[in-house]
């Protein structure tokens, strides 16, 4: 294999390769490939990790036909500190035959990297019909569905029905649930967390997207005159978080309060500021139009007030104790979103619903699904 490129543009080609696969594991050598064949004036290239793929073809400069398999790793580390034209081609030196040459053409600059003889396939093509998908629409709304930190257990839902589309992600103790009107055919994939970066990099690079959806595996596909690429991963079955269910467990009397975005937000922060942990949770206690920020740890205390109109109906769950950083993950997105307001609904045995306010109508309805830890309510 021969062939010529400008890095700039090779790097553009293989953005969704670089940040869409998930990191290999120390033991998996295998899944740190990357493999890539010279054909017909275009490159395909593909790489492998955790049983997702990512295959990409686009149009190069071909010298000499071939194919040919290098770490994945060492690639972009070399790839993302070059600039310009380079020349990729077999090693000339006749002491390290295994080897591939990326010589820089307008600068002086000759590195080498081991070859392999294989990589493994990607996963099965499904034969289930295409399903287009607006990207616009999915990338705002994984915006804002998404978690700071690891997922505990769970996942991600994407789903199109009756006119909605709608994106979920839970684990065991929250969810956050996004809603935006949408035409097309209905269509229904959970996605595990380790396949989500490559699920937000399509919709964020690329326009004509189609979804095709089996029982083992799920294939996006974009594409457009002069490139295509693929992102697959293994499908998940089994149940997923059932919204309706959750939200009927919010039956009167529960209790209600309102907060200025920017307002609670400030207070979390202060909270946080000599919390030992970042588990730390503090506990919400209302009195009328006021609201007191209580966060005790092993070694430190924080106490902060701010206005907070609430309306107290379940007098049994009053106070509300809740970790911090999913607090401030929400306030976040509500801050992004441009909303003034957000509110919040409790009660005894139901989970804890964080919702925006908006000044005017929004085409994205969004919320957030908590427990309460001090007491056994469940998301």
């Amino acid at each position: 294999m021969k062939i010529k490129a400008d890095v700039h543009k090779l790097r553009t080609y293989l953005k969704l390769m670089e940040k869409g696969l998930p990191s290999p594991t120390v033991n998996s050598p295998s899944e740190d490939l990357l493999g890539l064949q010279a054909a017909d004036g275009y490159l395909i290239a593909y790489g492998f990790a955790k049983g997702q793929h990512v295959r990409s073809v686009f149009p190069i400069d071909v010298e000499e036909e071939g194919f040919t398999v290098v770490n994945r790793t060492l690639w972009f580390r070399l790839l993302n500190k070059l600039s310009g034209e380079i020349l990729i081609q077999p090693s000339t030196n006749t002491k390290t035959p295994n080897r591939i040459e990326i010589k820089r053409l307008r600068a002086s600059g000759n590195f080498t990297l081991n070859t392999y003889d294989s990589i493994p396939p990607r996963v099965p093509t499904p034969s289930n019909g295409e399903t287009k998908i607006d990207t616009a629409d999915v990338h705002k709304l994984l915006k804002f569905c998404t978690l700071d930190g690891e997922l505990m257990g769970g996942g991600y839902k994407l789903e199109r029905n009756a006119g909605w589309l709608t994106v979920t992600v839970a684990d065991r103790i929250r969810l956050i649930y996004a809603k935006t009107q949408s035409k097309g055919e209905p269509f229904r994939i959970i996605v595990p967390p380790q396949a989500m970066s490559g699920i937000f990099e399509t919709f964020k690079h690329f326009t004509n997207v189609t979804i095709t959806p089996s029982s083992n595996s799920i294939l996006l596909k974009a594409q457009d005159e002069k490139e295509q690429h693929e992102f697959g991963f293994l499908a998940v079955n089994g149940a997923f978080p059932d919204l309706s269910k959750i939200m009927s467990g919010a039956v009167h009397p529960y209790n209600t309060a309102q907060f200025e975005v920017p307002d609670l937000r400030e207070a979390v922060e202060q909270s946080f500021v000599l919390a030992d942990n970042e588990l730390a949770a503090t506990d919400f206690t209302f009195d009328g139009e006021f609201c007191k920020l209580s966060t005790i740890t092993d070694s430190t205390s924080a106490e902060v007030h701010l206005n907070a109109p609430a309306e107290i109906e379940n007098s049994e769950a009053e106070q509300l104790r809740l970790r911090l950083d999913f607090v401030l993950t929400f306030l976040k997105k509500a801050e992004e979103s441009g909303s003034p307001f957000i509110n919040v609904r409790w009660g005894e045995k139901a989970p804890v619903t964080w919702t925006p306010d908006f000044d005017q109508p929004q085409d994205i309805d969004f919320m957030l699904i908590c427990a309460a830890l001090n007491r056994n309510t469940t998301v």
